[in-house]
């Protein structure tokens, strides 16, 4: 056999037992690069499904990185007004 590169893929994976350790070693490496993926995908906040969702964040986070008042200040806006979406506590 000419190894070129118009060799197939099957070509590269022949082995003289009935296991192909090559392409045992192949689906291996192929497995662990697929559940770095699933695992950076979870750290990014994506779902198995594909959809994006974020955690629950505290009245003390918002207030720190989103909306500029004091916690106290929130709570009791949100309290006087029942029309604002008021979230989910725990």
């Amino acid at each position: 056999m000419v190894w070129g590169a118009l060799a197939p893929p099957s070509a590269l994976f022949v082995g003289s037992s009935g296991c192909d350790v090559a392409a045992a070693a192949a689906a291996a490496s192929s497995a662990a690069f697929a559940a770095r993926g699933r695992s950076d995908l979870a750290k990014r906040g994506y779902a198995p499904d594909g959809e994006k969702r974020l955690r629950k964040f505290s009245v003390w986070e918002i207030c720190r990185y989103l909306i500029p008042v004091a916690p106290a200040h929130l709570r009791r806006v949100l309290k006087q007004n029942s029309d604002l979406p008021q979230g989910v506590g725990e």
